[in-house]
This record gives C-alpha cells, sequence and structure tokens, in this order.
C-alpha cells in the first residue's frame, strides 16, 4: 500500500486529469483492471495547447517559414534537410515526417507527457506507447503479469488486421472501419476488451452492434440509457467509453463496485470523485453522439 503522501501527490498532479489518475492509474494499480489506457495529447489537461503549438511548428517547417520554436540557423538547416526528403517522398509520406519529428519535439518537453510516465513508475505500472497517427499516440498502463505478453499479441494482430485494411481501401468503407478496422475482429475486440476489464456480456455486445448496421454501438448503448429513463446506476458505467450490455448489468456494476471498494480503502477523498466520473460517464452516454466517435478504447 502506497503511503498518504504519495496518494496526496498523486491527486495534486496537474499533468494528468482527475478521470485519468482514477480510471486507468488507479483501477490498474489497485487490480480492479489489467490494463488502463491514455490517448494523447488529446487527453492531457493542457491538450488545447500542445495542439497549438503542434500546429503553428509543423505549418512553420511545411511552408518553409520556419519552426517558431526553433532558433534560425536550426530552421536553415531543417530547410536543406527537408528539401531533400521532399524530393525522395511522397506528399504524404512528407507531411507524416514532419508532422511526426514535431509531435514528438513537443512531447519531450511536455510536463504531462513526463508526469504520465513518472507516475506509471511511482504505481508499478509498466507501459507502452503506440502511434495510432503520428498526431495521436496510446499510453498503455500494464499490470505486472501476463498482461504485457497479452498486450503485445494484441498489438501484432492489430497491425497486421490494420495492413490488410490498407490495402483492401475502397471509398464506400465506413471511416471508422477504415481508421479502426480491428474493430471487425471477434479476436481483437473480445482480448481487448477482456484487458480493459470489461465483462464478456458488455464485450460480445459491443461486438454484436459493431457487426450490424449501421455500426454503432455508442448509439445502441445510448438509446437504451434513454429508455431506462432516471435512477441507472452509474456504477454501470465505471471508465469513460464503456458501453454496458444494458444499463442494469450486474456484472458492469459489480466492477463499478469493486472499484468504489478499493478506491475507498486507499483514501477516503476518493470514493466521492469516482462516483461523480462514473456519474458522467452515464450522462456523456446519454448525450451522444456528442462525444468523439471511435473504437474499442
Amino acid at each position: 500500500m502506497p503511503d498518504q503522501g504519495q496518494v496526496t501527490g498523486f491527486l495534486e498532479e496537474a499533468g494528468l486529469s482527475e478521470r485519468t489518475k482514477l480510471e486507468d492509474y488507479l483501477l490498474v494499480a489497485l487490480g480492479v483492471r489489467p490494463l488502463g489506457l491514455l490517448t494523447y495529447p488529446a487527453e492531457f489537461p493542457d491538450a488545447a495547447e500542445l495542439g497549438r503549438r503542434i500546429d503553428a511548428r509543423f505549418a512553420g517547417r511545411y511552408f518553409g517559414a520556419g519552426d517558431p520554436e526553433l532558433p534560425v540557423w536550426t530552421n536553415f538547416g531543417n530547410r536543406l534537410r527537408y528539401s531533400l526528403l521532399r524530393a525522395v517522398r511522397s506528399p504524404v509520406e512528407y507531411k507524416t515526417v514532419l508532422l511526426r519529428e514535431v509531435v514528438n519535439a513537443v512531447l519531450a518537453g511536455s510536463a504531462a507527457y513526463q508526469a504520465s510516465r513518472e507516475w506509471a513508475r511511482r504505481w508499478g505500472l509498466h507501459t507502452r506507447e503506440e502511434e495510432v497517427r503520428p498526431s495521436i499516440r496510446e499510453l498503455y498502463l500494464v499490470a505486472p503479469g501476463p498482461t504485457a505478453e497479452r498486450l503485445a499479441s494484441l498489438m501484432e494482430l492489430r497491425e497486421r488486421i490494420r495492413q490488410e485494411a490498407r490495402a483492401a481501401f475502397s471509398p464506400g468503407i465506413p471511416p471508422v472501419l477504415y481508421i479502426y478496422p480491428e474493430e471487425r475482429s471477434a479476436d481483437y475486440v473480445r482480448g481487448m476488451g477482456a484487458l480493459l476489464g470489461y465483462p464478456e456480456c458488455c464485450v460480445e455486445a459491443y461486438y454484436r452492434a459493431r457487426m450490424r448496421p449501421p455500426g454503432d454501438p455508442g448509439a445502441v448503448a445510448s438509446e437504451q440509457l434513454s429508455e431506462a429513463g432516471d435512477g441507472v446506476d452509474p456504477l454501470a458505467y465505471f471508465v469513460r467509453d464503456f458501453y454496458p450490455c444494458r444499463p442494469a448489468c450486474p456484472e458492469a456494476i459489480e466492477v463499478g463496485r469493486r472499484a468504489l471498494t478499493r478506491l475507498s480503502g486507499l483514501d477516503p477523498r476518493l470514493p466521492d470523485r469516482y462516483l461523480s466520473l462514473a456519474g458522467s460517464n452515464r450522462d456523456r452516454l446519454r448525450a451522444y453522439p456528442s462525444g468523439p466517435p471511435g473504437g474499442l478504447p
């Protein structure tokens, strides 16, 4: 059990959101779920500022005005290097290289990025980073034990599926299934759902909804929630972007209760905070699709 100083320091950390702290770091550290997932920089508290800097630095490099955060002589050298790069790469490849360089540079100096790694270490969690696109990264928070190996296998499967999807691309494919083609793989959805700590019944319902037109599990879950009316237990929505198979799913509620119990044992400040987060998860789904579309979190 960590000392109270570590818990207090973690709760006061400005580089991570309250939701990320409780739902990802603490629920994994306390054994409620094997795996947490943070998408960055979008889920960092200063995401808007990081995005502004990425846009400005990319535009300066791409259009030749120079990176506003680099000295003149460094920009001059970069212009020579980029002119050679542009000559040997396709336009898409060239933009990708530039954007990846800029994102890496901005993240290297980001206090939120450093905090995300440091607190994983302090809580005894392993990490794995993946690039979805140059400006969209994933940080997996991995519990000790076999989870890391299982995650590695799923990432290999995801990459194979994405390569096949790129090779078979056609304009009629819905965008979410082109960006996240692994959503149509039962092996991937079931494997990732299990690692994220989702009940099996909920994972199966998610997959069925994804495979049936219009292929939108969030819309199905939102409709169920609206039909259930008021009084739905927020603990069924124990982490963001999780869709229970039904609002009263006992397995989902049990995960939420287990999370609440273990957080209560860690610090008396946490139960009310966690219940507030669970309630906002429920209410956000009720307002779907106001949130961002995407695949299995």
